[in-house]
This record gives structure tokens, C-alpha cells and sequence, in this order.
């Protein structure tokens, strides 16, 4: 791996750099440099999909004026605590065999869907029958003195952390022992709030009513979408189980999400993969990796200017919506006011959508590699491979890979930060002139 890794960061630099470098610039350019009321931020093809979709932006007035922030306050809901600074739409919602709601999904687009039936048997999880029903050990619950609950990975690279402390405090518990602890924090009222989320597994513990009803999920719907997407056929699924305000901050997942409300209310905002450069997420090998570091609670714009550009897609979803969560599109998930939330994500191992395989075509390919240097010379301009045209999602995906290879081989975020900036620095100005 030790020798293979350069020649693979190589190939994915190459691609992305010198095929598609010249693209992302021009992109950059337009980025946020108009306010067309149909359009997001970005312009690119995946938004131009979503315009038949997604209504107007809230925010009319120009650009400019927009930038400032100062008319730009999130929509306030009397169900939920958070207000923030960046205008949303409402993402639409579709019956659950609509064609239409198919197409979205096959185009890698958030959508909440109604009237499914393939977790039906959940529907009736309420927290009385979980603490009666759930009765095996092992399940993870955290407890937090403020209502972010900042995902993190201890077993990443804490040695080289000696400043880094979780920001909340994890704990292996039995379910009903989590139920106790919400009634005492719901009596002190100091703050403090707790957050169950754990895998769900058919073991010992697990009562005859709840191993029906998971074996009872209608997995041949979901299988039928799996494999006309080419998805990994192996389910994961999370229980979530919130008090009342607690938030799950922005990050994206590396799974395909079937995300079900069971109980409660939660806002969902989504960000397209393309808000990368916007939500400044933790570098990967970091204990926060895949986390943006900005707090949407109190945003540091000067730590994280590019913030001010960012602009969401807004999902309310209660008992029995389904909301699909595409692969590395950013999501912040927050718990309604006045009650607990029970939620169920269906995971899935997206299709591979990475550059290196997607195409064959490339300079990069095994057979072009065994060419003498004479030969490639002689090709002629149409035989030169050409620009190839990336979706945000594989955008993303690729940037991920390219970072996780140098992290990979070195352990070090100062050489993985060197090693970046010299790729770059100054080596692409040209495109500038042209």
C-alpha cells in the first residue's frame, strides 16, 4: 500500500488538476456573482436539475445587500430554537412511488418522501415501547452542557491531539438507563441534555416484538433501489433518540440515507456537496473529520468568511416522512422545541462514484500507461483524452481521496498542508491570463 498509494494520489492529482482544473476555476469565478432568483449559489448542472423543484430564494434583494447578512435571517419557527443567517428553499415533497420522487433519487437529489411503507412496523416505536421492547446492553448515548452534539471519533490520531478533548461525554448504557437519565436532566433543567444514537442489532435483549418488527421492513422496496443504483445491498440502520433542541452540526456522510421520522419533529437543512469551500470541515484523520467547523449558532465570519456565502435547502419532517439524504451532501439535523424525537436511518454503501472509476478513457488508463514516450508524442489532438465533466458529489468524493492518500502516507496534517499548497502555489497562474 505504502508503494502503491503515490502512484494512486498521481493519478487522481492528474485527473483532477490538469483535466478539470480549468473548469473548477471558471466556476469559481461565477461563484455567488450573480443572484438569479432561480438559481443557488453555485451555478452549475446539478442546481439547473433542481430549478423545476426548488422555489425561489428568500432572499430578492441584490446581491450585495444580501452578502451583508443583515436581511438574511433564517425564517423563524416557533417549533424549533435555532435562527440563522443564510436563506433556505423548501425542499419539495413527493408520494413515495411517485415516478417523479424516483427521478430524484436516480439524479442524487434530497427529497422528502410520504406514504412509504417499508419501515410501517416502526411507526409505533414511541418511548415507552423502546423501553419496554429494548432491553439489550451496549447502546450509546452521549450527554452534552450545550445542545450541539459535534460528532467525533476517539481512535482518530489522538496522540497527535494533545490539545483536543471531546466535547461531550460518551456513554455505553442499556436504553431504559437512558430514559432515567432524561427524566433527571428534564428535572434539573441546568442545560445539560442527552442524545441516544445507536446501531440497531437483533441480539439478546431485544424483545419478540421488536425483532418482528424489524424482520418485518420491506426490504424488496428498498432492495429494488439499491440495485438499479448499484448501492451495497447490506443495510445499516441508527437509531436517533433526542431530547427536546438537540442538533447534530453540518456534515456530510459517505452512506446513501433513507432517514425515517418516527416520532417528533426535525428540521433537516442540506447543503449541496458543492458548499465544500464554504463550511470549512475538519481535515480528514481529525477526530471531527467530516464535520464543518463553523457553529450555525454563532458563526466567526471572520475565521470562516466564505460562510456568508452559503444558502440550504430546508426539510420539516414528522411522524412517518421519509427524508432521502444523499452520499456527502452536508446536512444539519435539529430536534423540535416541545418534544423528543425518535428517528431511524436506513445507510447504504453509495455506488462508487469516484473519478479513477468512473472512466477508463483517461491518460491514466492501463494500456495508455505501457506506451513509449515516442508513441505518445505521436498522438494526434483528437486522441488526446478530453475534459471530463464531474457532479459535485464526485467533486467532493475526489477531494476527500486525493486528501485521505497524502494523510494516509504521511500521519502528519503540517506535510499534508505543505504538500497542497506546493502542488498549487503558483504553478496555475497562467490560467489567469487566458
Amino acid at each position: 500500500m505504502a508503494i502503491l498509494a503515490p502512484l494512486q494520489l498521481a493519478m487522481y492529482l492528474a485527473l483532477f488538476l490538469f483535466l478539470y482544473l480549468p473548469t473548477i476555476t471558471a466556476a469559481t469565478e461565477k461563484t455567488c456573482s450573480h443572484r438569479d432568483s432561480n438559481l443557488a449559489c453555485y451555478d452549475s448542472p446539478s442546481l439547473h436539475t433542481k430549478e423545476k423543484y426548488y422555489p425561489e430564494h428568500l432572499c430578492s434583494s441584490s446581491h450585495e445587500q444580501c452578502a451583508n447578512h443583515e436581511d438574511r435571517q433564517f425564517p423563524v419557527d416557533p417549533r424549533f430554537q435555532g435562527v440563522y443567517t443564510f436563506p433556505v428553499k423548501k425542499l419539495p415533497r413527493m408520494n413515495c412511488f411517485e415516478p417523479e420522487a424516483m427521478k430524484m433519487i436516480d439524479n442524487g437529489l434530497p427529497v422528502i418522501l410520504e406514504n412509504c411503507s417499508f419501515a410501517s412496523s416502526a411507526y409505533k416505536w414511541d418511548l415507552d415501547y423502546l423501553d419496554e421492547n429494548l432491553r439489550d446492553k451496549g447502546h450509546i448515548a452521549y450527554i452534552s452542557k450545550q445542545r450541539r452534539f459535534l460528532y467525533f471519533d476517539e481512535d482518530k490520531m489522538i496522540d497527535r491531539y494533545e490539545d483536543w478533548k471531546p466535547p461531550h461525554k460518551k456513554m455505553i448504557t442499556y436504553f431504559h438507563e437512558f430514559m432515567e437519565l432524561v427524566k433527571d436532566l428534564q428535572k434539573s433543567n441546568n442545560g445539560t441534555l442527552s442524545y441516544f444514537q445507536s446501531p440497531l442489532y437483533i441480539i439478546e435483549g431485544v424483545s419478540k416484538s421488536l425483532v418482528e418488527d424489524i424482520n418485518s421492513f420491506d426490504y424488496p422496496w428498498l432492495l429494488d433501489i439499491v440495485t438499479r443504483l448499484g448501492w451495497g445491498d447490506k443495510v445499516i440502520n441508527l437509531l436517533l433518540i433526542g431530547m427536546t433542541d438537540v442538533v447534530t452540526p453540518t456534515h456530510y456522510d459517505v452512506l446513501e440515507n433513507f432517514f425515517v421520522q418516527i416520532a417528533g419533529l426535525k428540521r433537516v437543512i442540506l447543503f449541496s456537496p458543492e458548499y465544500f469551500r464554504c463550511l470549512y470541515p475538519y481535515p480528514v484523520g481529525h477526530p471531527h473529520d467530516r464535520q464543518s467547523q463553523v457553529n450555525f449558532d454563532e458563526p466567526d465570519f471572520e475565521r470562516f468568511p466564505k460562510f456568508k456565502e452559503i444558502e440550504g435547502l430546508e426539510a420539516v419532517v414528522g411522524p412517518r416522512d421519509v427524508l432521502y439524504i444523499p452520499t456527502y451532501w452536508w446536512h444539519y439535523v435539529e430536534s423540535e422545541h416541545n418534544s423528543m424525537t425518535v428517528s431511524l436511518n436506513f445507510w447504504f454503501d453509495p455506488k462508487n462514484q469516484t473519478l479513477g472509476n468512473q472512466t477508463s478513457t483517461s491518460a491514466l488508463s492501463s494500456s495508455d500507461s505501457e506506451q513509449t514516450a515516442e508513441e505518445k508524442d505521436t498522438l494526434t489532438e483528437k486522441e488526446l483524452p478530453k475534459k471530463i465533466e464531474i457532479t459535485p458529489t464526485q467533486e467532493l468524493a475526489l477531494k476527500r481521496e486525493i486528501e485521505s492518500i497524502i494523510h494516509e502516507n504521511t500521519r502528519d496534517h503540517e506535510k499534508v498542508r505543505r504538500i497542497l499548497k506546493e502542488i498549487l502555489s503558483g504553478r496555475f497562474d497562467f490560467l489567469d491570463a487566458s
